[in-house]
């Protein structure tokens, strides 16, 4: 058979030659149906397995999927209107709460209504960020079904919500599901008249029955005063916007914690401070910590707290000059980290040579081996720009310390309106009369040598800003 083109036609025309045959059309093959006599019940369970996008792709199979494939798509709730974000775009809370609401054919009139909704088709959830209710009383108080509702789920693993009042504490205090990490923000808020409504209260009590499986607990607006509830297995421990207290709770309650942060409401009485300090020394002569993996916060916070443990990783921040600059060497002393992470605020040259005399004080007598700087403040950058004090700043700073602190081994500094800088300290041989150098790396490799060194950049809880399951959709 020969093949033609005509020119300026696209049709085809074929030629038969009588020397080449063509050959006959044979019957296709029967086809073999695909379709597996599998028990629905199965299909279901198999679904719990699958990742999001192909729970979507069987949900859109059929009507009686689509209904049993909702619980699997919220496994991780997250309606925060704090903050949200986004892998590919920001979304507002709104946008994340009508889109599911669309997504799953109910059009509730009000917020709780639709949570309420959310929660009910959510059996499994697992991750649940309800941080709502910002200058007023939260939903879990006005509307009690909602509480009911999320203290009845049996699969939650994380949780994080704002409460203002007693209906928040019952539901805290009923959850069902064993719980692995909880982060409440306990907020105060004024009502129709006025009044400041504060109610105080411990959160350890409420959470005593999650005591065996309780490992992540971050908590705000409160202190912790109980002493009589333990909890063995907790490992990390976030405090923040709490009022400067003792440390004896802390250690009792959770006596196997590796790693904590820190941040208080500052006392305007420093005496107060001093004598608060004091008694915690006291306290940690008969108890104290092991030993920490990492520990943060403000200094203000830390040298009050006063912990008396071998830290791993030791983050200060912020470190505001010159009010701060008195706790350095108290700190380090008792803590004697192996890493050194500072956020400083620096405001002028005479804050910078302050800062510069105190950390070569306060190192002197540690071991620290990986010192992090870190400062964005503007007269930085604009020292930086004009070259005012000196060509490299930060290369200026790291050849003081490695003459205060014999350990040093890195040190990483990043000022603003310059790159970053890491240098390996080669140590000084005293015999030969060399005094210790710097050798400059590639300051990308500073954090891959932090956690190959086993320094924890940062705190292990789960991030609160959960990736919505409402990506998946491309919402």
């Amino acid at each position: 058979m020969h093949r033609q083109y005509g020119t300026g036609h696209p049709e085809e025309k074929v030629l038969e030659s009588e020397d080449i045959s063509v050959p006959k059309a044979t019957p296709s093959p029967q086809i073999v149906s695909c379709k597996m006599d599998l028990n629905f019940d199965i299909l279901v369970l198999m679904m719990y397995f699958l990742p999001k996008k192909d729970v979507l792709s069987c949900m859109l199979t059929c009507r009686a999927l689509y209904d049993s494939g909702l619980p699997f798509l919220g496994r991780d709730i997250n309606f925060n209107d704090f903050i949200s974000y986004s892998d590919t775009k920001p979304l507002t809370f709104q946008q994340q709460f009508q889109s599911f609401l669309s997504f799953i054919r109910v059009d509730p009139p009000w917020l709780a209504e639709g949570l309420l909704e959310i929660v009910e088709h959510g059996r499994l959830i697992q991750s649940l960020d309800l941080r709502l209710g910002r200058g007023g009383p939260s939903v879990f108080e006005t509307h009690p079904r909602l509480s009911a509702a999320i203290s009845s789920l049996t699969n939650l693993k994380y949780i994080s919500l704002t409460v203002t009042g007693s209906r928040g504490y019952r539901m805290l205090k009923e959850m069902r599901s064993p719980l692995v990490a909880v982060n409440v923000n306990f907020m105060s808020y004024e009502d129709r008249w006025g009044t400041r409504t504060e109610p105080y209260v411990d959160p350890l009590p409420l959470l005593s029955h999650l005591s065996s499986s309780l490992k992540v607990l971050g908590i705000s607006g409160v202190d912790i005063k109980s002493e009589h509830h333990i909890f063995p297995d907790m490992k990390e421990l976030t405090i923040v916007d709490n009022a400067f207290d003792t440390i004896a709770p802390l250690i009792r309650a959770f006596p196997n914690i590796r790693r904590c942060q820190l941040t208080g409401t500052a006392l305007d009485n420093p005496d107060a401070v001093e004598q608060l300090r004091a008694a915690n020394l006291i306290t940690q002569a008969r108890v104290r910590w092991d030993k920490l993996e990492y520990l943060s916060g403000c200094p203000e916070t830390i040298h009050s707290y006063a912990p008396c443990t071998q830290v791993l990783h030791l983050k200060i921040s912020p470190l505001y000059a010159p009010e701060s600059h008195r706790f350095l060497s108290p700190i380090l002393l008792h803590t004697q980290p192996l890493c050194l992470e500072i956020f400083a605020v620096i405001r002028n040259v005479r804050e910078l040579k302050e800062m510069v005399e105190n950390l070569n004080l306060a190192v002197f007598a540690t071991r620290t081996r990986f010192f992090k700087l870190v400062s964005r403040t503007g007269w930085i950058a604009a020292c930086n720009r004009k070259k005012e004090n000196h060509a490299d700043l930060g290369f200026a700073i790291a050849s003081q310390l490695i003459l205060s602190c014999s350990s040093l081994r890195h040190i990483y500094i990043d000022l603003a309106g310059q790159l970053p800088g890491f240098w390996r300290v080669e140590p000084a041989n005293v015999d030969a009369g060399v005094l210790p150098t710097l050798i400059e790396v590639p300051y990308g490799r500073a954090s891959s040598i932090m956690r190959k060194q086993g320094f924890s950049p940062r705190l292990k809880t789960r991030k609160t800003l959960l990736v919505s399951h409402l990506e998946v959709f491309g919402v």
